[in-house]
């Protein structure tokens, strides 16, 4: 599949939009919890050609995310949309 050159992100999506506080609340939430509870509206993304980016930490949130997006878009459909661009890390 080829990237769309558009921004889901720019839009007004009913919902679109998810927040997860880690730290300001007694039972912590994270970024791969969120992503867990919506991934029936994450797979409906990405196959219309939403690009995912996550920026942040290496050392907790990165490998957190990476395995939540495999677990629910499956590991070969994420690896193909790294190769293709829609799929990309800046951590450290």
């Amino acid at each position: 599949m080829q990237r769309r050159n558009r921004s889901l992100a720019g839009r007004r999506h009913p919902g679109a939009r998810r927040r997860a506080y880690s730290r300001d609340q007694p039972r912590r939430r994270y970024v791969q919890h969120v992503l867990a509870e919506q991934a029936a509206q994450l797979r409906q993304w990405v196959e219309a050609g939403a690009a995912i980016y996550v920026c942040g930490s290496l050392q907790g949130m990165a490998a957190g995310v990476d395995a939540a997006l495999r677990e629910i878009l499956g590991a070969e459909r994420l690896l193909a949309l790294q190769h293709e661009g829609g799929y990309r890390r800046d951590v450290y």
